[in-house]
């Protein structure tokens, strides 16, 4: 087994797991906020008591839970593949071309995360909070946005090192 196909099992082990389950974890806690906000805002309305603000309150948990959803799917290889173009090449061919498109896709979420964290700090400098009646700030939800892109950066960089592993350790 090459050392390329060795360093991305191990990255895979001991990153993509317990990045699965922190992801996972945030992404259901915003998801069950998002449901007791709600439930809690309706019932309210019966008694005369309603949450104000609860649609900026869901609209950032909505945030939250996006872009950790977004990240559980690449730790999961959920999302989908172009075979179209892919299954005509030889399989060979096929892990270089994968290869290369992971590193791209890793490089332009990087780049897309490094711009997010360059808006959440101008947001932050500027003081911007919620847009109707909670004074709550947008930049940590800008923020959890450039973090989750950073981490499917990783994957994808993962993903990469992956397929160069086995294109390199294939004997066709």
């Amino acid at each position: 087994m090459s050392f390329i196909r060795i360093a991305a099992r191990f990255l895979e082990t001991k990153t993509v797991g317990p990045l699965a389950f922190v992801v996972r974890t945030m992404a259901a806690a915003a998801l069950l906020g998002m449901v007791l906000v709600t439930m809690i805002d309706i019932t309210g309305r019966r008694f005369g008591l309603p949450i104000l603000g609860t649609y900026e309150i869901v609209s950032y948990l909505l945030v939250v839970t996006f872009f950790f959803a977004l990240c559980y799917t690449g730790t999961q290889k959920f999302h989908h593949a172009i075979e179209m173009v892919t299954s005509r090449f030889p399989p060979q061919s096929r892990l270089y071309l994968l290869t290369v498109m992971y590193l791209i896709a890793a490089i332009m979420c990087g780049l897309i995360s490094r711009q997010t964290a360059v808006y959440a700090l101008a947001e932050m400098r500027h003081g911007v909070t919620g847009y109707l009646l909670t004074s709550v700030p947008v930049y940590p939800f800008i923020f959890v946005a450039s973090f989750s892109l950073l981490i499917q950066s990783w994957l994808f960089l993962v993903q990469s090192i992956y397929f160069l592993g086995e294109a390199t350790g294939r004997e066709d």
